[in-house]
């Protein structure tokens, strides 16, 4: 029998409509590639049928586990199936999105072939119908190995975490995990302490992960709480800085960029909920300022749009509001 190579983790919520296709897109009919990787489910106190539809499809598959834990959120589930990983790469799946065959096959031929890959591999996604890779720049070369300061340079910070394998050794030794808490944009806050941990990579042009816009998801839904919990966020941000403050000015530049796409983030949200310029005020978004981002080769709009952050952040905030409606 051959070692498992990759853990599949799925974290799930009250999410019975999706489940099943999940489940179906992780089930390879053929037993040689299916010893490769193991599928850790880890449900977090869904309260619909998404446990019993997990139940009577992983039956009769004995590299599909099940755990189910009180509700916590989702980085408490993404965390605990890390602690449950034994195999040397693993990497995530949310419940309502699902695994692209053809690149699930290509990415366990690879992992069982190469003997001699970085800590990051990232592969690229589909969504609506357009693959998405998040690494656009010229100074990224496919399928070859890439320094990481390549990556912190060029100011590439969309990186996906649910179309990337990690070693997972990498992660445990680096003690790096997902905020708990946060309920957005904690994958953000994972992808960045792996970019700044690791030192090589590799970006495959390999479609591994199918993304499912849906109506409703947090993602795209608007609420104070998520406004506080992205503000969360900026405090993370702001801590890793303090632990890189003896670093040079491009990595601060590279954390202050999460920072500022946080801010435009919140911004927007605020905007779709009508926030008056004096309750914003209130959320004292002048503690994260400024942002410095001007040591990254990023375009010159965004350092602008930074620098005019910085000095008039009420203003900004009632441009983004009446502009860009």
């Amino acid at each position: 029998m051959k070692e498992s190579l990759l853990s599949i983790i799925i974290p799930t919520h009250n999410i019975a409509e999706y489940i099943g296709e999940c489940l179906q897109s992780v089930i390879i009919d053929n037993p040689a590639l299916t010893e490769l990787f193991k599928v850790i489910i880890v449900d977090d106190g869904s309260t619909d049928n998404t446990t019993g539809i997990i139940e009577s499809t992983i039956a009769g598959h004995s590299n599909m586990v099940l755990y189910k834990n009180e509700h916590q959120g989702v980085s408490a589930a993404r965390n605990f199936g890390i602690q449950k990983c034994d195999t040397k790469y693993l990497t995530f799946l949310d419940g309502d999105d699902t695994l692209l065959q053809d690149g699930f096959v290509k990415v366990l031929t690879l992992l069982q072939k190469e003997k001699d890959l970085p800590e990051l591999l990232f592969m690229e996604s589909v969504c609506n119908g357009q693959t998405w890779c998040g690494w656009k720049s010229d100074a990224i070369s496919n399928n070859r190995k890439t320094d990481i300061h390549s990556i912190i340079k060029n100011g590439i910070e969309r990186i996906i975490v649910l179309s990337t394998i990690y070693q997972t050794d990498f992660i445990v030794r680096n003690n790096i995990d997902f905020p708990y808490g946060i309920t957005i944009s904690e994958d953000l806050v994972f992808s960045l302490k792996c970019l700044l941990a690791a030192s090589w990579c590799i970006f495959y042009d390999i479609r591994l992960y199918k993304h499912t816009e849906r109506e409703g998801s947090i993602v795209h839904t608007s609420s104070i709480a998520h406004i506080g919990s992205l503000i969360g966020t900026l405090d993370c941000y702001d801590a890793m800085k303090e632990n890189f403050k003896q670093s040079d000015n491009t990595v601060k530049s590279f954390i202050d960029l999460y920072k500022y796409d946080t801010i435009m983030g919140i911004m927007q949200r605020m905007s779709q909920l009508n926030v008056s310029l004096k309750d914003f005020r209130k959320y004292n978004i002048n503690k994260y300022l400024p942002v410095r981002i001007g040591a990254i080769e990023i375009p010159c709009s965004k350092k602008f749009k930074a620098y005019f952050l910085n000095y008039f952040p009420g203003l900004f905030y009632l441009w983004k509001k009446f502009c860009f409606k």
